[in-house]
């Protein structure tokens, strides 16, 4: 075991190695020997035609070996491995197709884990077949992880859809603001201009108001300032009118531009 240092330096930090899983049909399929398996299936055999007496061949089994080996890992490697009746050939998507149905309903109806000791009669009797526990096991095993991967990709296609679906929605609304803010500006625009031609008109309007105005104040004053006396005039065009009768015409003449006052 080799000591490393810790990241942050206080100290040494051991590296402690991970325990192994123990695989006990391995263990017995490496370090059994050839009289032994004779033992078990010649055992086994027998305890067959036996009705199956005793109820659990593998305990004698573990005597008989010497103690080498457990009741568990015998059983495990007799129902795997040993038995003569095995058929390791590969699997029909029939028979799988069985197994699947086998076990959902197994679950459907049973809490806990999966009994494949019970499954295994009944698959053997449907297909007139002797398929391994184990074999049975990992059949439904790949079948769950095929799943579970489709699942998952569906679940992220889904959500990659979902996140499409909220861009376009937000894209969209974003579209529909600025329609109804630039449909805003028009409408103001036009406001604006409605107005501004009222208050040029209304401009006019008081310009022309106050030339007038000015006009006529224009004219008073002026005839304020050069007062005319009609009666005078009138006065000074019967004493033109008059001379003008009596004289000849050389004197007419000269009077033109006489002044009669």
């Amino acid at each position: 075991m080799k000591n490393h240092k810790s990241v942050d330096g206080i100290g040494p930090k051991v590296k402690v190695q991970p325990k192994k899983r123990f695989n006990k049909i391995n263990k017995i399929d490496k370090n059994i020997r050839e009289d032994e398996k004779k033992i078990i299936i010649d055992y086994m055999t027998s305890w067959e035609g036996r009705e199956r007496v005793p109820k659990n061949p593998f305990v004698e089994l573990e005597k008989k070996l010497k103690n080498r080996f457990t009741a568990k890992s015998i059983c495990d490697y007799w129902w795997n491995i040993l038995d003569p009746r095995l058929d390791r050939s590969t699997y029909s998507q029939e028979e799988k197709d069985y197994i699947y149905g086998l076990v959902v309903e197994y679950q459907r109806n049973n809490n806990g884990p999966i009994s494949w000791k019970g499954l295994q009669p009944k698959v053997n009797t449907k297909f007139e077949t002797f398929r391994s526990r184990n074999s049975i096991k990992n059949v439904w095993n790949s079948y769950k992880r095929r799943t579970n991967k489709t699942t998952k990709v569906g679940k992220k296609e889904e959500s990659e859809f979902e996140v499409e679906v909220e861009v376009e929605v937000e894209v969209e609304d974003k579209n529909e603001f600025e329609d109804k803010n630039d449909r805003d500006e028009i409408e103001d625009e036009k406001d604006k201009n409605e107005i501004e031609g009222k208050n040029e008109e209304i401009i006019s309007e008081d310009n022309d108001k106050i030339e007038n105005e000015i006009e006529g104040i224009t004219k008073e004053m002026h005839e304020l300032a050069c007062p005319v006396d009609k009666n005078e005039s009138s006065a000074k065009n019967e004493k033109f009118t008059f001379r003008f009768l009596l004289n000849n015409d050389e004197e007419n003449d000269k009077n033109n531009n006489m002044d009669l006052d």
